[in-house]
């Protein structure tokens, strides 16, 4: 009896793709990861100049409670909101690229400029805003531990934005879908769904047997 421990991949590409596909994706995720380093230096800047030199900070009780109830409730719900946001745009991000593999224009369209609402990033900033103020606040044995502290919280909130809208706008930025069939991009989406309406009313009236009732335009 033979045991089969472990299995490669079956469909590999060749040394040379693979080599350049390794090198294209580690340019980008440096990228990436380069991006929020500016926010990161300017916020823990901005609380050594403006509380750590004037040593302006929460009061031991005030601590108390943002370390033991605020931080943790809001990290929380912080951390809900933020996964709920990259499971919806990757699974978004993932229906498209099916899309296109399968030539499924009807699924296309309809999610090609479908984005993640303007408030769930309004919503997802004031929960890291409020975060970051409790941190601003703290009372830190030195500046060194003061600056980690907020350099690294700030640069996690930070890419993860980055990544949210790079994932929810997949023909744009860094990341983005690559093999899109010609005319895909352009199209009038508006236009292009009106016809299908169109075709879709024009159809269901003529398999009931009835004549389409007139459109009235408001």
């Amino acid at each position: 009896m033979r045991l089969l421990i472990f299995r490669g991949k079956v469909h590999q590409p060749n040394g040379h793709k693979k080599l350049h596909k390794f090198l294209e994706q580690f340019v980008k995720c440096a990228l990436m990861l380069m991006f929020p380093i500016p926010f990161a230096g300017a916020f823990a800047l901005a609380w050594h100049h403006f509380l750590y030199i004037k040593s302006i900070h929460f009061s031991p009780d005030m601590e108390a409670i943002i370390t033991c109830a605020w931080i943790p409730t809001l990290g929380l719900f912080y951390a809900i909101l933020a996964g709920l946001l990259l499971s919806t745009v990757w699974d978004k991000y993932k229906t498209i690229r099916l899309a296109v593999k399968d030539y499924d224009i009807d699924t296309f369209a309809n999610l090609r400029d479908e984005n993640l609402s303007p408030l769930m990033y309004v919503l997802l900033c004031v929960v890291s805003s409020v975060l970051m103020t409790a941190l601003f606040g703290m009372k830190y044995h030195d500046w060194l531990c003061g600056c980690f502290i907020i350099s690294t919280t700030t640069y996690i909130f930070t890419l993860v934005v980055f990544i949210i809208m790079e994932i929810d706008n997949p023909f744009s930025g860094l990341w983005f879908i690559r093999r899109v069939h010609s005319g895909w991009l352009e199209l009038n989406v508006k236009e292009w769904r009106t016809k299908r309406i169109k075709g879709l009313r024009a159809a269901f009236y003529q398999k009931i047997g009835k004549t389409p009732p007139p459109q009235v335009v408001k």
